[in-house]
């Protein structure tokens, strides 16, 4: 009987599921839980845009594009060693960007960011 249940168990061949698989499908439920509320809202994205001063736009767009070249300078001068200013100002956009989406579940991602990119300059 033993020898029986061996032979089924190799004619079978389950395959195996690997951690990068559960870590994708892990990824996927998160970004769907965080993005599919943004699209319910969409009525309301439209309504505003709609009702926007078209006038203003540029002084938003350059308003928001210092305030990341700001904090890229901040980050500069703040570290003891130079810093490469547009690499700085990249890795300050995506920390934000980063704030944004996933303050709510993991606060503490936009700070380790920083600190990942402070570790790749070889400051700490």
């Amino acid at each position: 009987m033993e020898a029986r249940v061996e032979r089924v168990e190799h004619e079978l061949h389950l395959p195996t599921i690997k951690l990068q698989t559960i870590l994708s499908l892990a990824v996927l439920a998160v970004a769907i839980h965080v993005l599919l509320p943004q699209v319910g809202e969409r009525r309301h994205s439209v309504k505003a845009i709609e009702r926007a001063h078209v006038a203003w736009t540029p002084v938003a767009l350059i308003t928001t594009a210092l305030t990341f070249v700001f904090a890229a300078v901040a980050l500069r001068a703040a570290s003891c060693r130079p810093l490469p200013f547009v690499k700085t100002v990249v890795a300050q956009l995506a920390s934000v960007l980063t704030f944004r989406l996933l303050t709510y579940w993991l606060p503490i991602l936009p700070g380790y960011l920083s600190l990942r990119y402070l570790r790749g300059a070889r400051l700490l």
